[in-house]
């Protein structure tokens, strides 16, 4: 197991599973934007949304498994949307990137392409 408190952003890799501490499956690592881990959508624990967790949910890595420091159904509760990882964060939204968000998905405005 990985001490939280030195898991290198590079140690956590897109696709691997990750468990609540009651070793249930709740989602897939899309990618990590900044200090979230972003999930797949496309896994039941998210309800079809990308849901942010922060990194500082990872009790540790085990095996290609990312193990988090509560149950998969208080992970439910815990996950963010980018909307609010953005709030908390308190980034401009042109700063999207950061989270993954692509270039079309950029909120549009007046001066968009100035």
């Amino acid at each position: 197991m990985v001490n939280p408190a030195h898991i290198e952003k590079g140690q956590i890799q897109d696709h691997m599973p990750v468990v609540g501490s009651d070793g249930k499956h709740f989602g897939t690592v899309d990618h990590l934007a900044g200090d979230y881990i972003k999930l797949n959508r496309s896994d039941i624990g998210t309800g079809g949304l990308h849901c942010y967790l922060p990194l500082s949910a990872v009790v540790g890595l085990q095996g290609g498994v990312v193990r988090l420091s509560m149950p998969a159904m208080q992970v439910k509760q815990a996950c963010m949307t980018e909307e609010e990882v953005l709030k908390r964060s308190s980034m401009a939204p042109d700063e999207g990137a950061r989270l993954g968000r692509k270039h079309d998905d950029a909120p549009r405005g007046s001066r968009e392409g100035a």
